[in-house]
């Protein structure tokens, strides 16, 4: 039986995350990034239907010195990614999306003989085991919690772009 004091202190806990996020989102806003070349080609292709959520990754990105390319819908990407010659070294995808959800991109990559060794990092608000290791088995390199993503982007995006 759970208390009414447990529960509070869990909703609680949640909001503060929530905030903390939220909060390092505006920083990360606050940023200037240099302007990229329009010729250059992207390092990493970022996914993600929330604005909010994938601006702050890309500026996140940026302030490292990544060429990004970002895109609000995922059949955008895979147009995008199967009409161009340049290949990103990381892609980084939204689990949940309205159109296609990041294991759906991934299968649609391992499909394809010029895709299939892209690394595909998925970031969600999911905590579910089940759906992690789905996604880990169905082929993503990573899997990054969005209330984490403040201290654990660099670190996953450093371990699959650099050569060990």
């Amino acid at each position: 039986k759970t208390s009414s004091h447990a529960v509070a202190q869990t909703l609680l806990s949640v909001q503060i995350v929530q905030d903390n996020f939220v909060q390092y989102l505006t920083i990360l806003y606050s940023y200037k990034t240099m302007p990229t070349p329009a010729n250059a080609t992207a390092d990493v292709f970022v996914i993600d239907d929330n604005n909010l959520v994938r601006t702050g990754i890309v500026r996140m990105l940026e302030n490292e010195n990544l060429v990004v390319k970002e895109f609000d819908n995922p059949r955008a990407f895979i147009a995008e990614l199967f009409s161009t010659r340049s290949l990103p070294r990381l892609i980084i995808s939204d689990y949940d999306m309205p159109e296609m959800n990041g294991m759906e991109i991934i299968r649609t990559l391992k499909s394809s003989p010029a895709h299939k060794h892209l690394p595909v990092l998925i970031v969600s608000a999911q905590i579910n085991p089940e759906i992690y290791k789905k996604a880990l088995d169905t082929g993503a390199v990573g899997w990054i919690k969005k209330s984490t993503i403040g201290n654990d982007m660099i670190p996953a995006v450093v371990k699959h772009i650099l050569p060990t």
